[in-house]
C-alpha cells in the first residue's frame, strides 16, 4: 500500500515547504543552500511567512537522531503523537494542491498546528496603549507632585508671585 494514501486520496491535503532555521528563511542569500522540507497539511489558510509545528527528529549532541516518540492511551486506543519532537519552524512555499509522487520511497509527516498569532498581537497593542498612557499619567503625576513640593514650602506672598511669574493661577 502506497506510505502517502490518505495525503494522497484527501481532496483537502495539500503540500507545504518550511526551513527549519529562521535565518534561512529571513536572509535569502545569492547562491545561499536553503534546505527546505515538504511536509502535508489539510489546516485552512496556511501561507508563506506563517510559523507551523511539524515533528521533527531531535538529535543528540553527536548529531545521532533518537527516539522521543511518546505513546498516550485514549480510550483504548494506542497513539504515538511524535516520532521525534515537535518544533516551530516557517512556512516558505504552499502547494495548491498535494505534490506528492504514488508509490513515493517517503512516507511524507503532516503539520500539526498552525500558529496563531491574532490574539498575542492584539494583546501586545493594547499593552502599547495602555503602558503610553500610565507614562502619560506618571509624567502629569511626577509634574504635579514636584511643583506642590517646591511652591508648597513657600510662605503665601512668594508662592502668590510665583505663581504669578509662571503665568498660574493659585
Amino acid at each position: 500500500m502506497d506510505k502517502n494514501i490518505v495525503a494522497l486520496l484527501d481532496a483537502t491535503a495539500y503540500t507545504v515547504k518550511v526551513y527549519f532555521k529562521p535565518q534561512e528563511y529571513s536572509s535569502g542569500k545569492k547562491g545561499m543552500q536553503q534546505s527546505q522540507y515538504k511536509y502535508v497539511s489539510n489546516i485552512p489558510g496556511i501561507k508563506v511567512g506563517d510559523w507551523v509545528v511539524v515533528d521533527a527528529p531531535d538529535y543528540d549532541d553527536y548529531g545521532q537522531a533518537y527516539d522521543n516518540a511518546v505513546t498516550s492511551d485514549l480510550d483504548g486506543l494506542k497513539i504515538c503523537p511524535f516520532q521525534g519532537v515537535p518544533k516551530l519552524v516557517r512556512v516558505c512555499a504552499v502547494d495548491a494542491t498535494c505534490d506528492i509522487e504514488p508509490n513515493a520511497d517517503k512516507k511524507y509527516k503532516w503539520i500539526i498546528a498552525k500558529l496563531d498569532l491574532t490574539s498575542y498581537m492584539t494583546t501586545l497593542q493594547r499593552n502599547s496603549q495602555i503602558a503610553g498612557m500610565i507614562a502619560e499619567s506618571y509624567k502629569v503625576t511626577m509634574r504635579r507632585s514636584f511643583a506642590d513640593s517646591i511652591i508648597g514650602g513657600l510662605e503665601h506672598d512668594k508662592r502668590v508671585a510665583l505663581m504669578q511669574l509662571l503665568g498660574n493661577k493659585e
